[in-house]
C-alpha cells in the first residue's frame, strides 16, 4: 500500500509554520556545508523526494541515501537539521516491518522532530 509522504517520508510530517532560528543554524553549520551548494540544486533534489512512497521506505537504506544526497547540496540554513535527521535514520531506530509505529514522527526524539519540521518548512518556503 502506498501512502503520500514527503521528502522526510513520514505519514505525520508536519508542514511547519516557520523556519525560526535559521540564522543560528547558519552560523553553527558554516563549516560542514558544501561550498558549491546552491538553492537550485537543493530544490531540485528536494522536489524529487516529494510524492508517493511505500511505508517501508521510512527508515530504509533508500531513504537514508536520499537524505544524504539532499544533505550534500544543503544550504547552511538546513545543513544541521539534515544531519540530525540523517543521523537518526542511520541509527536504525525505524523498523517499519517490526514496529510500524516507529515510522511516525510523533514517536521520534524531539530534536529529530524539530529538524524535520525545519527542513520541511525551508523546502516549502524556498522551493
Amino acid at each position: 500500500m502506498l501512502k503520500r509522504i514527503g521528502v522526510l517520508a513520514s505519514l505525520s510530517i508536519v508542514a511547519a509554520t516557520a523556519c525560526s532560528g535559521s540564522d543560528e543554524v547558519s552560523s553553527d553549520t558554516a563549516v560542514s556545508s558544501e561550498p558549491t551548494a546552491s538553492l537550485d540544486e537543493f530544490c531540485e533534489r528536494y522536489e524529487l523526494l516529494q510524492g508517493e512512497r511505500p511505508e517501508s521506505y521510512v527508515g530504509s537504506q533508500e531513504q537514508i541515501e536520499d537524505i544524504e544526497n539532499l544533505r550534500t547540496v544543503a544550504l547552511d540554513a538546513v545543513s544541521k537539521d539534515l544531519s540530525t535527521f540523517s543521523d537518526y535514520l542511520s541509527f536504525g531506530a525505524i523498523d517499519s516491518q517490526a514496529d510500524p509505529d516507529s515510522n511516525l514522527i510523533e514517536n521520534w526524539p524531539e530534536d529529530v522532530q524539530t529538524a524535520v519540521e525545519k527542513i520541511q518548512a525551508f523546502g516549502t518556503e524556498t522551493c
